[in-house]
């Protein structure tokens, strides 16, 4: 069991997206051999590292902060 005091380093939030987006999504991630959910964090990072990649994180950085 995690300790009350120990930082989770990922989060979960649902997405509502329609029927057609999905199914493609999901052809998408086959194509690629991903995992659906693999495949949209793919995309979402891809889309940050080309606008904003100075948010972009290492595991190792974010779990040196929350030791800090």
């Amino acid at each position: 069991m995690k300790d009350k005091n120990q930082k989770r380093l990922t989060r979960t939030f649902p997405i509502d997206i329609d029927v057609a987006m999905h199914k493609t999504l999901k052809m998408m991630a086959i194509e690629s051999d991903m995992t659906l959910h693999a495949f949209i964090i793919s995309v979402l990072t891809s889309v940050v590292a080309e606008y904003h990649p100075e948010h972009l994180q290492t595991s190792k950085d974010d779990a040196s902060r929350s030791i800090q």
